[in-house]
């Protein structure tokens, strides 16, 4: 779903259920969370952790079997958010901005379901000229290449989404960022696309 905050977590099966340090990122079917230590991260499957809470500041999920409870303390504001967001997922336009009234512009191919969602979400789409909302679909590692290349176009304020595969080792979130932040854009956002298909939001600082 594009969320993503550094808090304090605590997992009942994992370091006695201390409190661990890191960024947690909310995804449709799960979160995950990115230990600040360098351990191995874990991940938070919604459909198996039904019991949601939010209280106190703290998004809580838990499950009978097997017994399991994960504790997220994100400030009231943004538990209170991230669980209505699990209970009523957003589309996957409103989680790229794309709506009526935001000029979309499209670079190459999209994948055939994004291309479909995106035209029945009454943005503008286009393929030429500039747009404060940009998607890329990266379908080989050139192509993070490709959407770096567009950086220097980009408006002050402007945002490119990068659709790129997940689970290939070459085209990582990692080879992605270490490839278009150099050009001077920040990684504002992340999102899941579909169970194949995962993107990162890269946007241009205002000066």
């Amino acid at each position: 779903m594009g969320k993503e905050l550094d808090c304090n977590a605590c997992f009942d099966w994992l370091d006695d259920g201390k409190a661990l340090a890191g960024r947690a990122f909310l995804e449709t079917d799960e979160i995950r969370f990115r230990r600040a230590d360098g351990e191995r991260g874990v991940r938070v499957k919604l459909a198996e952790f039904t019991r949601r809470t939010a209280s106190a500041g703290k998004l809580v999920l838990a499950r009978a079997k097997p017994a399991a409870r994960a504790e997220f303390r994100l400030g009231a504001a943004a538990a209170a958010d991230w669980l209505a967001r699990i209970e009523s997922p957003p589309s996957l336009c409103a989680k790229l901005g794309a709506k009526p009234g935001v000029d979309v512009r499209v670079h190459g191919a999209l994948d055939a379901a994004v291309a479909q969602e995106l035209d029945a979400s009454g943005a503008a789409v286009k393929r030429r000229g500039a747009a404060r909302l940009n998607l890329l679909e990266a379908r080989a590692l050139a192509d993070f290449a490709r959407a770096a290349s567009l950086a220097a176009d980009l408006a002050p304020g402007a945002h490119l989404w990068v659709i790129y595969p997940k689970g290939r080792r070459d085209m990582s979130e990692s080879a992605l960022r270490s490839t278009l932040l150099p050009t001077g854009l920040r990684d504002t956002k992340t999102c899941r696309v579909s169970d194949v298909l995962t993107a990162l939001r890269f946007s241009k600082p205002v000066e």
